[in-house]
């Protein structure tokens, strides 16, 4: 073969092998660019997950340390100065506040999940001629919620009984809350008597069993737009009463426990119900952004609304086992619609309650007196006209008993 045809030849398979070690090259350039590239976006997918999650976490975390910590440092500072509470000997503290002097006393009861402060336009007209008190259930506002043995342990008990269970009665229902409410004004702070009992809403059921199980401390009983057992027996009500008052309390328990609504409140993104922004006092309106926050309050404002039906139970049970007190007397101060802006068939509803207040309540005939207010609306129970006649009815009873006691 000719020495120019085999140069020719390597010379050609130089260049080929050069070709390919070109390509060889640049495919290892390409796979590294790829690598790189995969690694790279793996990085930033990571990073965008963490940042995601850190604000999450700050989410929620922060709105719930933040309330508590608003928790801890308000809620001494929002005890009115003359409130005081009582050890009512089960574990548990319920706060009370009274002023004015002299017997009878009035008792103030407020409506289901609702802390005394609703009374606040009320309790300044009575104590100029009586005395009067106002107090926070178990486990709203100030007060204790009961320990898991306080529905049947009592100071002298060694231990927990059944039987004082029975006897206590089922925690946030009307026994148990007639109960407590013996222990606060009849034995701890030791009130003077008779009572003048005012019940509103669901607080109407904790006074009309309370003046049953313990008459003879008993002078009169005004209840306020009660809560019968005739409204219950209608579905609509009853889907109203879960749908409208009970399931949005429990979303605020939820709300609350997570910090929401301390900051739904202080951004302006949702507002305290009307009878406290039309509060003039500032300490009111402060004390219920407070409970409107706190875990415990919200938990039990739940507890009292949905053992309702329990309680109206309770007050049928007590009527059939023990005799009606003869003696006493009721006066029901009654709205003309349940709420304008509710639908006809709710007003309908609470228009035919109203009719058969006697029946749903327990209460014969001829010891009820029913009066109709103008309040047209749920918030407006103690409105003007209300108040007027309420502190009419209570000072025509102070004057009767003052009488009857001098002569």
């Amino acid at each position: 073969m000719p020495t120019s045809t085999v140069k020719q030849r390597k010379a050609v398979s130089g260049i080929k092998n050069g070709h390919i070690n070109k390509s060889t090259n640049s495919s290892e350039s390409i796979s590294d660019d790829t690598n790189s590239s995969s690694s790279s976006c793996c990085f930033k997918c990571v990073v965008g997950v963490w940042n995601v999650l850190k604000w999450v976490l700050i989410a929620v975390v922060i709105p719930p340390l933040l309330n508590y910590t608003s928790l801890k440092s308000e809620h001494t500072a929002l005890l009115p100065p003359t409130a005081l509470l009582y050890d009512i000997g089960q574990g548990q503290r319920l706060m009370l506040h009274c002023t004015g002097k002299g017997a009878p006393t009035v008792i103030l009861e407020s409506p289901a999940g609702t802390v005394s402060d609703i009374w606040s336009a009320v309790t300044p007209q009575l104590s100029r001629f009586t005395r009067v008190c106002v107090y926070d259930r178990a486990g709203i506002g100030f007060s204790d919620r009961p320990t898991p043995t306080s529905s049947f342990l009592r100071d002298d008990d060694e231990k927990p009984s059944p039987t004082r269970d029975s006897i206590r009665g089922q925690e946030f229902t009307v026994e148990k809350m007639a109960d407590d409410l013996k222990r606060l004004i009849s034995e701890t702070s030791s009130q003077p008597q008779p009572f003048i009992l005012v019940g509103l809403e669901f607080g109407a059921l904790v006074s009309r069993f309370y003046a049953h199980m313990f008459d003879k401390q008993i002078l009169s009983v005004i209840l306020i737009d009660p809560l019968s057992a005739e409204l219950f027996t209608s579905q609509r009500w009853l889907h109203h009463w879960q749908r409208d008052i009970l399931f949005p309390m429990q979303t605020q328990q939820l709300t609350g426990a997570l910090g929401i609504n301390r900051l739904s409140l202080v951004t302006g993104w949702s507002q305290l119900p009307p009878y406290w922004t039309h509060s003039a006092e500032a300490n009111i309106t402060a004390r219920q952004m407070h409970f409107a926050c706190h875990p415990k309050h919200l938990k039990s404002s739940v507890d009292e609304l949905a053992g309702v039906l329990d309680s109206i139970q309770q007050i049928k049970t007590l009527s059939s086992v023990k005799p009606f007190p003869k003696p006493l007397n009721f006066t029901v101060l009654y709205r003309r619609n349940y709420d304008k802006d509710a639908d006809e068939e709710l007003n309908e509803i609470w228009r035919r309650s109203k009719s058969n207040i006697g029946t749903g309540l327990q209460i014969p005939a001829g010891q009820l007196n029913v009066m109709e207010t103008q309040s047209d609306n749920t918030y407006d129970s103690l409105g003007a006209d209300s108040l007027t006649k309420l502190t009419s009815l209570i000072r025509r009873d102070v004057n009767a008993y003052r009488k009857r006691t001098i002569m």
